[in-house]
């Protein structure tokens, strides 16, 4: 963890230490936590205000906790799940893929000299990958490496989106993107989009492979529920959703962010729920 005192993180042991995945901490909204540590010897953020862990009062009692104590743990649960997959990285190779696999440019009030990257976990983990116990400076092409595995995981073109209304898009592989995705999208927007039924009239499963908007005020609501936030937080839970009807997206005229990028898969899909 970067620590909790409000400072350079590079004054803490061991966050200072090159070899370490030092993990600032966010809140729900995006922001870094006033109390957490930043600069350039943070690596990148993770939710770390007010988790629920477990408590001390009995077995089975949970507690709100906050701390960039909270925060490494879902770091590391990510490096769990790379080493699920290929027990032969090394430490060096799991730092590119989580560092490279990042959500840029969403924490808010990062500070300056601190990288901008919250945490990512998601459909792009089951990706198959070359063995990655190379030297880090082979690692580098994180850019490039990161859209072919968007290019490896994108629906067939059967299962797609259409935008009835509005500035919203969809790409060559049917996924639909918020206006000007991934730059941010503009105030005061309203879209209307719907599965392209091209499989028997099976609408898919929901795959979220990117998602930051002003919580609270910018909505996307599927199947009459309301999503708004970060990717890692309140939009994880629309991962793997059977799409009942049309989704519809609203902004309004204030702060705008990258936007979310929605794809359909298969209902057999390994990525479904």
């Amino acid at each position: 963890s970067a620590g909790n005192e409000q400072n350079s993180a590079c004054t803490q042991v061991p966050a200072a230490y090159k070899s370490v995945i030092a993990v600032g901490a966010t809140m729900q909204i995006g922001d870094r936590t006033w109390w957490s540590n930043y600069g350039s010897c943070v690596d990148l953020f993770a939710p770390g205000d007010r988790i629920v862990s477990t408590g001390f009062s009995s077995d089975t009692a949970l507690a709100l906790v906050s701390g960039t104590s909270q925060a490494c743990p879902h770091v590391s649960g990510a490096a769990a799940l790379e080493l699920g997959e290929n027990a032969k990285l090394k430490p060096a190779a799991i730092r590119a893929i989580l560092l490279g696999s990042a959500t840029p440019g969403v924490v808010q009030a990062a500070r300056t000299g601190s990288p901008n990257k919250l945490l990512y976990v998601g459909p792009l983990h089951g990706f198959e990958r070359q063995e990655r116990d190379a030297a880090p400076a082979e690692l580098k092409d994180v850019d490039g490496e990161r859209a072919a595995r968007e290019e490896a995981l994108a629906p067939p073109k059967r299962y797609s989106f259409e935008v009835l209304e509005g500035p919203c898009t969809v790409d060559k592989h049917g996924c639909a993107l918020s206006s000007n995705f991934p730059d941010p999208y503009g105030n005061d927007e309203m879209c209307r989009i719907r599965a392209a039924t091209r499989a028997g009239g099976l609408l898919g499963r929901i795959s979220v492979h990117s998602f930051s908007t002003e919580f609270g005020f910018d909505a996307l609501v599927v199947n009459g529920r309301t999503y708004w936030g970060f990717r890692t937080l309140d939009a994880a839970y629309l991962d793997g959703e059977k799409l009942q009807g049309d989704i519809t997206w609203s902004s309004n005229g204030f702060a705008s962010y990258s936007g979310w990028k929605l794809c359909l898969t298969a209902f057999g899909s390994p990525e479904g729920k």
